[in-house]
């Protein structure tokens, strides 16, 4: 079941989808980032053993549970269902772990809002993979 965010400032139909498991101390911050570009967000705790749910509550986000941690792509599954059952009309996925830099949500919907694209996958390297062990490229 859902908890409905306190606050309503919906400044268009875009939603961010956040998979969290045991990211109480780093949700915070990436939740107030995420706050300045106005979309709404839902953050699927997936079986926590920490307060994530909690910290994003008090962060005022959409928060759905599942009750055991199911993996990443069931909580971005749980996550996406629930953003188009609300009527989103774009979804972004975005990581708990601050890894991903809010100001590249835009970047992400342009191709889509222009209709140049349907889908736009993003990566954290740009062309580069710093600290990254060749051989994970190879397989």
């Amino acid at each position: 079941m859902a908890d409905e965010p306190k606050r309503d400032n919906l400044s268009d139909n875009a939603w961010i989808v956040i998979p969290a498991w045991n990211e109480g101390a780093r949700l915070p911050a990436v939740l107030a980032d995420l706050a300045r570009i106005g979309h709404t967000i839902v953050v699927v705790d997936d079986g926590s053993l920490d307060d994530t749910a909690e910290v994003a509550r008090r962060a005022g986000t959409w928060v759905l549970r599942h009750l055991v941690n199911r993996g990443q792509g069931a909580a971005l599954r749980t996550g996406i269902e629930f953003a188009i059952s609300q009527g989103a009309s774009e979804v972004v996925t975005f990581d708990a772990d601050g890894q991903h830099l809010s100001e590249d949500v835009q970047a992400m919907l342009e191709p889509i809002r222009s209709g140049s694209a349907d889908i736009t996958v993003g990566s954290r390297f740009r062309g580069q993979a710093p600290g990254i062990p060749w051989y994970r490229f190879a397989l």
